[in-house]
């Protein structure tokens, strides 16, 4: 209130006018909230022939204001920089605002480029980098340093129990010519079948002669468990001779090995162009995981295969033996 005296005889009378009436408000700074920011997911794969997508590791990304053809260069004008993972994923932070995407891949022989549109609005967005958005590939044919391929990935199962169990210190094998390797454990697995059939079907008739000479006088029930028991070390020893020739063809089918480390991870580098197999074991207990997974790699690629529970083929490389 603002405080006003008049003389009134030999008296002052003390006035209050109200500051609704009298006085202006005075200006007031409302507190300036912290800048909203939003993360950009970043998630960059290929489509190959069979539909099926083939993520791409390191791809480089930056987020500028201003155009990508000008700006690129610039360093200190990016609001954020990163590079995707070996899954394919990135994941950038920025103020809400309208800027520009710039990502190059330097691990295909294609080298796609990307110039695309970022709306950072809300908490976060996400973009696909495929070969269907991207700009019009460079030079048709890679650079020398490309020229060689890269294969890696990480081994792991998930179990019943819902643990995840990684394989660590485990050998991974490059194979050769998989098709010739995979003919020839196909035949070793039917020659074990084959065998294999025969010997039971001689066991459980002898066990059947064994069990009806049950009380004969006349030595017939043992000679019986006696050929049963025979035959039953047959059969073992046909399971070891079949896995035996599986690992002698793997073997001498391999290129290369790479020893899984502390992480799980192995890694393959300077592969030619081609067609492989990646062969691996991982003995828990009494069983064996195994994997026989067939790999086609161009020049210069990269690429990620996990061993997991979901690539297994255990009868294709020990014929459901391990």
């Amino acid at each position: 209130m603002r405080i006003g005296l008049f003389p009134l005889g030999t008296f002052f009378v003390v006035s209050a006018f109200s500051l609704a009436q009298e006085q202006k408000p005075a200006a007031t700074t409302a507190p300036t909230p912290l800048q909203t920011r939003t993360q950009v997911r970043v998630i960059a794969g290929l489509t190959g022939e069979d539909g099926t997508v083939r993520f791409l590791p390191r791809v480089k990304i930056r987020i500028l204001k201003g155009a990508c053809s000008v700006e690129t260069g610039n360093k200190t004008s990016a609001l954020a920089e990163g590079e995707t993972s070996l899954h394919g994923e990135a994941l950038l932070t920025v103020p809400q605002g309208s800027y520009r995407l710039c990502a190059g891949d330097t691990t295909t022989r294609h080298h796609y480029r990307w110039d695309l549109p970022v709306r950072a609005k809300g908490k976060e967005v996400t973009l696909e980098l495929s070969d269907t958005n991207a700009l019009t590939a460079g030079a048709p044919e890679a650079p020398a340093r490309y020229s060689a391929a890269v294969i890696e990935g990480d081994i792991y199962l998930l179990m019943e129990s819902g643990d995840v169990r990684r394989g660590a210190g485990l050998a991974v094998h490059l194979l050769r010519d998989p098709d010739a390797t995979a003919k020839l454990l196909a035949s070793n697995c039917d020659q074990f079948q084959s065998l294999n059939d025969d010997l039971e079907r001689r066991q459980a008739a002898a066990r059947a002669a064994a069990t009806k000479a049950i009380g004969s006088s006349s030595g017939e029930f043992e000679r019986r468990l006696e050929e049963e028991s025979r035959l039953s070390k047959l059969i073992f020893e046909l399971f070891d001779k079949t896995t035996a020739s599986a690992d002698k063809i793997l073997l001498d089918a391999s290129m290369s090995k790479s020893n899984s480390g502390v992480n799980s991870h192995f890694k393959f580098d300077g592969v030619p162009a081609g067609d492989y197999a990646l062969w691996a074991r991982f003995p828990i207990g009494d069983r064996w995981y195994q994997w026989f997974i067939p790999v086609t790699v161009a020049p210069g690629e990269h690429v990620v295969r996990d061993l997991d529970t979901a690539s297994m083929n255990r009868r294709v490389v020990y014929c459901g033996i391990k």
